[in-house]
């Protein structure tokens, strides 16, 4: 098995006397050649050896118990002739795998694919150098099991992550899940230092775990990083994360970690996940640590983010940093405390045992040989100096037109100007040389040969080379590169299927660029091309300067005339001859619409699982000439979701049954549109079996993963749970099941099962509660679930889906069910009860928010469940009985309901005076001629901006009135908005009335917010609107005047007293104010009041009805109820549960007259269900007493 095992030379003898006799160890060079047993190769290297690699592919290799020394490491390297790749399949395996080994230097080679493509594990005195590292499935580099001493220096790392692109780490330190065998992982003295990172997945760059300690992350260059995912909080490109598993351990709590990061540079970290406001340069914790010295720009959120989540309390160094071009240069928890000073030198160091030979550069080449740019583009050229393991090498970047092009000294090209200019890069050691061509245009792509040819031609005749338009557009103008010289040329565009016939158009005779390089010149007028049409592109010479070309297809037609013929109207004969040419045409591209097919689900009857509510809808699309930047899905007309990426799906959740139209539009990188066909889908439910809540299915697929989990269902109806069963296959061990409650996750244990022998056959497994439980209606139980060993339980994706405390049968089924993960998934599993309905009464007519026209005849219709001996039925508005019904069915009509809001319910009683009341609803009845009128814009414009300034546009008020509130149209949003109103003649100067802090709404359309105090403005005077969203959110505005007031200023800066400066420009935007007219006030609260006012006198002597805001409803914890009353009055607030008991008295005695408010806490109320109140606002006035009732809903 050593045939190629050459020796050429000794390094040195090893004496060692054992037992009185002298034994020789030889250290050797060993030559290592593709095809060579290399596993057995390395199994049999003895300390000191150095194991040279040829050129070629190897197979993966594993360094496994192998303990080296000092003085005598194991070396694996290139001969440094040509590239060495290690290898093997992505997604699988190690490439490079160093275990349980000491003393081990691999240097100079290719290490691609694996799982990750290098892994040291349980190892010391461990160097990788010089290397070139890509295409794993996960990270690039791990280092873990508490592995010490590792140096990881001046290799290239890109294109991670191509299995899992949440894993896809460059250099991960450290294992982010424990298990009992693998916990503490405590790498130290890991020194990380001259790499080059990049393309890294949706992971960091560089990832250091908290059980980690000194830790070195030093002069590292670190770009084009997108970091996190929905379900990885990975947060920068380089992170070094809090010690919470220490914490949760209590593990070296006291001990600093003494991580340095100093003088790397980060930059272009974007596209990660935007959600967890990932696109971070640098983040780490209060764990000990030093950020020193770095540079970091062009990061979309933080340049440095200091996070005090599971902090230690530690110092963090922070000095003499250079942030720049971020969204936020730097920002740091309130939980930190951060030393703006310089800490002193680091004291770690690495490792001194190996010094490598020198190797000298034999050249260097970069990924792109030219590059077409528009003005304020940045481009990242990579270089390669070869071979990878030359001792210098350092290279130097310029640009041979800085105006046009710059580089900095990693190769990032920024584009200054329009023009062309040469790039180069140039080694320190032996001045070898690689260039590229850069051409910067307003935008137009190119059609032809941007590359610049070796080889030259000085042929004098006319000739053309073919190009196939591949965007339909204009061409102005042709570039085509020459030596430089004198006399003149001229170049032109023909048309011509199989050779070029008829002249499209030319440029003037111009005379030819003394220097070398692109000569850029302008057509005599534009020519329109198609998608499709092949166009030849022609060049006439006075005296040919040398023009590039190289062998290739389909090849150059040569007239047999010269410049004396120029480019005539007719091509004329011509030859064929196998060159290209480095000439091209700017092309300035029609943008063609993308296309989109909705393709799941079909049209047609769909039949889901009650506990299985959710639908995957999936498009096709795909845009001919860009990408396909957004596709949104639609029901009804409505936004479920948006995919920003192949596969464009989502998953539309909370699927109820019922007809639905779906569809999806694409919007390409340029913002064309595109519209699918509408699918027609019928949703119908499968019966739920009685007596159970859950799933009672056996669901589709298999997991065995055995963690505590627990999966949400609604309580259809009052029950007493008694026992659950789930569907597994057979098994042995323990199983043990629960109940927890919680709205949106588990929270605390209400039932559980004993601990119970997993059945030995496949099927429904039922276990009663050691305790039944009492739910009511509407209640969200957690069913859970735990097993010993899983041996195996059915599932299928949907929603809401499973959480997950990732803990398994160690951990039982705890008194809270602490955190965890939510997935989309729901398994086969279900609790059984028996009916423990109570008395209840409910209004099915009218519709809750319903509109009818004044004046209106209302049917009142009441239900009533599990109610015995009833004897009457009573309606209600405000408080006041309207009909008392005394036999089924308990209806009757309520007639000629003048206009109004009407809040109205019911009251059953039965025989022993026990009175039982329904959730209160309200409707409107609409007067035929409004009272509100409008000043703004109340149609929705045809474009839309996300522009985050405080903006106000002016309008003239028609005519004296009170503006009540603002409208303004956005799309579907989060956070909070402000609206305003401002006076000014031509400038928005001091506010006059503004809303309330209010939550956007999560769908398209008009939002109207109700001001603090209405405002009176007189007619004929500007009134400014004014918004300002906490969140960039969609509105929508066109061209026009008198245009928008825009005031630099974003959400932080909130609607100040006085607007202050700004800029005007021309657009108009979506929004208006509702006022009342004066003279008009509202009708009289009176039910059964039909005689109106004769003239605006009368009506003006009527008292007006107090007006009533709640917001936000639904809430969570506190509820703002907010009142506006016209004269004096004594107010009081109480608040019932829907049973009729009194929970809150609120007495706000005399009030004056105006806008009040009173908020109400839900904290410390212990009743449950909270799921919905009834409020009664009592305002008793001198001329009237009034009662105000309304529903306030809790989320």
């Amino acid at each position: 098995m050593y045939v190629s095992r050459q020796v050429y030379s000794f390094i040195y003898l090893m004496l060692c006397v054992v037992l009185g006799h002298t034994q020789v160890v030889m250290a050797s060079v060993i030559q290592v050649n593709p095809g060579d047993d290399v596993a057995t190769i390395i199994q049999n290297a003895n300390g000191g050896d150095d194991l040279v690699f040829s050129p070629g592919t190897y197979d993966k290799v594993l360094i496994e118990n192998r303990q080296f020394t000092e003085n005598a490491p194991l070396v694996i390297k290139s001969d440094g002739t040509g590239e060495v790749v290690f290898e093997t399949v992505t997604n699988t395996g190690t490439a490079f795998k160093i275990a349980n080994s000491s003393y081990v230097v691999v240097q100079g080679v290719f290490i691609k694919g694996g799982l990750n493509s290098v892994v040291i594990e349980a190892s010391d005195h461990i160097v990788v150098m010089d290397c070139d590292i890509s295409q794993p499935g996960q990270a690039g580099i791990h280092v873990h099991l508490s592995s010490t001493y590792v140096d990881i220096k001046n290799n290239h790392i890109y294109e991670t992550g191509k299995r899992n692109p949440q894993w896809g780490e460059g250099i991960y330190v450290g294992t982010g899940s424990y298990y009992s065998a693998t916990f503490p992982d405590n790498c130290e003295h890991i020194w990380i230092e001259g790499n080059e990172l990049h393309e890294c997945g949706y992971g960091e760059a560089i990832n250091v775990k908290g059980e980690s300690f000194h830790v070195t992350v030093r002069d590292n260059v670190v770009y084009d990083i997108a970091p996190g995912t929905a379900t990885q909080y990975n947060q920068a490109a380089i992170t070094l994360e809090a010690a919470s598993i220490s914490i949760d351990e209590n593990y070296r709590l006291s001990e600093w970690r003494d991580t340095w990061v100093e003088d790397n540079v980060i930059y272009n970290v974007s596209g990660g996940y935007e959600e967890r406001s990932s696109d971070n340069g640098i983040m780490f914790g209060g764990s000990g640590c030093y950020i020193i010295g770095n540079t970091v720009h062009n990061c979309d959120e933080v340049g440095i983010l200091g996070n005090a989540w599971k902090s230690l309390g530690f110092d963090t160094y922070v000095f003499d940093n250079v942030t720049f071009d971020n969204g936020t240069n730097s920002r740091y928890s309130s939980g930190l405390n951060i030393l703006n000073q310089d800490p002193g030198p680091n004291p770690n160091l690495p490792q001194t045992w190996y010094t490598p030979d020198t190797v000298n550069v034999d050249t260097v080449i970069l990924d792109l040989s030219s590059v077409l740019m528009e003005v304020g583009e940045n481009q990242q050229l990579v270089d390669q100096v070869m071979p990878l393991m030359a001792s210098d090498r350092s290279v130097t970047w310029s640009s041979s037109n800085t105006n046009v092009v710059t580089v900095d000294e990693n190769g990032l090209l920024r584009a200054m100007g329009l023009g062309q200019a040469l790039i180069s890069v140039v080694t320190s050691d032996g001045n070898k040389t690689a260039t590229c061509s850069v051409i910067v245009n307003d935008g137009a792509q190119a059609l032809g040969n941007t590359d610049i040819y070796p080889l030259i031609s000085t042929a004098s005749n006319r000739s053309a080379v073919p190009v196939e338009v591949t965007q339909p557009g204009t061409i102005n103008e042709i570039s085509i590169y020459h030596e430089g010289g004198s006399g003149n040329m001229v170049l032109g565009v023909y048309e011509g299927e199989t050779a070029p016939a008829d002249l499209l158009e030319k440029t003037t005779i111009t005379a030819v660029n003394a220097a070398a390089g692109w000569q850029q010149v302008l057509l005599d007028s534009t020519i329109e091309v198609v998608l499709g049409q092949k166009i030849w592109l022609a060049w006439s010479f006075e005296n040919n300067p040398g023009i590039r070309y190289q062998s290739g297809s389909p090849g150059v037609n040569k007239s047999s005339e010269g410049w004396e013929n120029g480019l005539p109207t007719l091509f004329g004969a011509a030859t064929e001859e196998g060159k290209v040419f480095s000439i091209f045409a700017s092309l300035d591209p029609e943008n063609i619409a993308p296309s989109i097919e909705l393709t799941n689900p079909s049209a047609g009857n769909i039949e889901i699982n009650p506990g299985l509510a959710l639908v995957e809808l999936l498009a096709s699309a795909n845009d001919p000439d860009g990408e396909v930047a957004q596709v949104d899905f639609f029901v009804d007309g409505n936004l479920v979701g948006s995919a920003n990426s192949s596969p464009f799906t989502v998953d539309w959740a909370n699927v109820t049954a019922g007809n639905y139209a779906l569809s999806a539009t694409a919007q390409d990188n340029e913002g064309a549109l595109a519209y699918s066909d509408t699918t027609l889908v019928t949703i119908t439910e499968k019966d739920l079996v009685p007596g159970t809540v859950g799933i009672t299915d056996v669901l589709g697929t298999n997991t065995t993963n055995n963690k505590r989990r627990a999966q949400p269902f609604v309580m259809p109806e009052d029950g007493r749970i008694e026992s659950m069963s789930m569907y597994h296959n057979a098994g042995s061990d323990g199983m043990i099941l629960a109940i927890y409650n919680g709205t949106t996750a588990p929270d605390s244990l209400l039932a559980t099962t004993p601990v119970t022998p997993v059945d030995n056959v496949e099927g429904w497994q039922t276990i009663g509660l050691l305790d039944s439980l009492e739910v009511s209606a509407g209640e969200t139980v957690w069913l859970a679930w735990l097993y010993e060993s899983n041996p195996g339980i059915r599932y299928e994706k949907g929603s809401p889906g499973r959480f997950d405390s990732n803990i398994a049968w160690i951990g039982g089924m705890p008194t809270l069910f602490g955190g965890g993960t939510q997935g989309t998934a729901m398994y086969s599993l279900y609790a059984s009860y028996v009916l423990t309905s109570s008395p209840n009464v409910s209004l099915s007519s009218p519709v809750d928010e319903s509109t009818y026209a004044a004046p209106a005849d209302i049917e009142l219709t009441a239900q009533v469940l599990n109610m015995d001996k009833l004897s009457q039925v009573t309606f209600y508005h405000d408080s006041i009985p309207i009909q008392t019904v005394y036999d089924a069915p308990y209806t009757f009509t309520w007639n000629d309901v003048a206009a109004g809001v009407y809040n109205v319910y019911a009251s059953a009683l039965d025989s022993s005076s026990n009175e039982i009341f329904s959730t209160p609803i309200s409707f409107t009845v609409e007067s035929p001629d409004s009272l509100l009128q409008t000043v703004g814009i109340t149609n929705r414009l045809s474009s839309a901006t996300n522009n985050a300034n405080r903006r106000a546009v002016p309008y003239t008020m028609p005519e004296d009135g009170k503006i009540e509130s603002v409208t303004m149209y956005h799309r579907a949003g989060s956070g909070h908005m402000l609206l305003a109103v401002y006076e000014g003649d031509s400038v928005p100067t001091n506010r006059i009335a503004m809303t309330p802090l209010t939550s956007v709404n999560n769908e398209d359309g008009w939002q109207e917010v109700y001001l603090e105090s209405s405002v009176h403005v007189a007619a004929g005077e500007t009134v400014w609107l004014a918004w300002v969203y906490e969140q960039p959110t969609n509105i929508y505005f066109e061209t026009g005047t008198p245009g928008r007031f825009d005031s630099g200023q974003k959400w932080e800066n909130g609607m100040p007293a006085v607007f202050g400066s700004g800029n005007s420009g021309n657009a108009i935007y979506s929004i208006y104010a509702s006022y009342i007219a004066d003279g008009e006030v509202e009708e009289n609260e009176g039910i059964n009041e039909k005689n109106k006012p004769k003239n605006k006198k009368d009506k003006n002597k009527k008292p007006k009805k107090p007006k009533v805001k709640v917001y936000p409803n639904p809430f969570d914890q506190e509820v703002t109820i907010g009142y506006e009353i016209w004269e004096p009055a004594n107010v009081v607030l109480v608040i019932h549960d829907l049973n009729g008991n009194e929970i809150a008295r609120m007495d706000q005695g005399m009030v004056e007259d105006g806008h009040h408010k009173i908020e109400w806490n839900l904290t410390g109320i212990t009743i449950n269900p909270k799921k919905m109140f009834v409020y009664h606002l009592m305002i008793n006035t001198e001329s009237d007493d009034h009662l105000m009732i309304g529903k306030l809903k809790v989320k």
